[in-house]
């Protein structure tokens, strides 16, 4: 079907990760029977070492090759990221954080709001729903702890823990 993109690659390489999870844990029940030092149930061991070894050799070739090529719409991302509702645990936790009140109740809130909304709804109008529903638990004060706009950029920033995607930490890695 050409209308489909399949990651077919991908697909071969996590299969081909499966089976390598199912050599090491072959290997580990050999190893760990061992009573001490070399015995011949090592030998066994040889074939799925090189067998492993050139699965992974193999597949990072392959990924290597696929990610070398691969092209992003910057801009389609961007739109992308910030249709549906890619910061709504943020939002219930800045409720929570901010506004003292228990997560589950946060997550009640914006949970609430969007699933009376569709799919496309714009952030203001998200945050409006928001704080209706707040209001409607007898939460006051809610858009004070709300920003009046938001994104999924934003979000990112607002990371801040190591190992996060936050720019200032990827760019310490690389």
């Amino acid at each position: 079907m050409p209308q489909k993109k399949n990651a077919v690659v991908f697909e071969i390489v996590r299969a081909k990760a499966a089976n390598m999870i199912g050599m090491l844990c072959a290997a580990a029940s050999n190893l760990k029977g061992l009573p001490q030092a070399y015995n011949l149930d090592l030998q066994e061991l040889n074939s799925m070492v090189w067998v492993a070894g050139d699965n992974v050799i193999d597949s990072l070739r392959l990924v290597g090759r696929i990610i070398k090529g691969l092209s992003f719409d910057e801009n389609e991302l961007s739109r992308g990221s910030n249709t549906g509702y890619s910061v709504a645990t943020d939002l219930a936790e800045m409720i929570c954080v901010r506004g003292k009140i228990p997560f589950r109740d946060a997550h009640h809130i914006v949970g609430a709001a969007i699933g009376k909304s569709n799919n496309n709804l714009e952030y203001r109008d998200l945050r409006k729903m928001i704080i209706q529903e707040a209001i409607s638990l007898g939460y006051k004060g809610v858009e004070k702890l709300v920003p009046t706009t938001y994104d999924a950029t934003e979000s990112v920033k607002n990371k801040k823990s190591y190992g996060s995607p936050n720019p200032i930490f990827i760019d310490s890695i690389s």
